[in-house]
């Protein structure tokens, strides 16, 4: 209450510190910046007829970890960018649609080296059950 009077204050004050390092520590490396490729990027699409019991995220996890370990560098990403209920899709599924993205940036990506990381993604993923590849 002395404070209080002394700056002439007459409502209730409050006070705290944060301590940001422990909110939010700081990053163990700092993010380098990567030129931009000369080079084309490429993007394939995948569809799968999936179970509703399987996540569709679980989905992209596994076809990101497979694309990157085949294609390390040259991996952007990959997205959802479609899912379809309806004619064609048998009840109890629905249709996920992945897009791949690749750019290398040292050379042009040759069709073979793309569709081969794709293979392997659909192999990956119809090991679940239920994953087929929708044609």
């Amino acid at each position: 209450v002395p404070v209080l009077r002394s700056f002439d204050l007459d409502t209730v004050v409050w006070a705290f510190e944060l301590d940001l390092d422990t909110l939010a520590p700081k990053r163990a490396s700092v993010p380098k910046f990567q030129p931009f490729s000369r080079f084309p990027g490429v993007e394939r699409d995948l569809a799968f007829i999936v179970p509703d019991e399987v996540p569709a995220a679980d989905l992209l996890d596994r076809a990101q970890r497979t694309a990157k370990k085949v294609l390390k560098n040259a991996f952007l990403g990959a997205t959802i960018f479609d899912v379809y209920r309806g004619k064609g899709v048998p009840e109890g599924s629905r249709s996920v649609a992945l897009r791949f993205r690749f750019r290398a940036p040292d050379r042009t990506l040759e069709d073979k080296a793309v569709d081969g990381v794709m293979s392997k993604v659909e192999a990956q993923l119809t090991r679940t059950e239920g994953v087929v590849l929708r044609r």
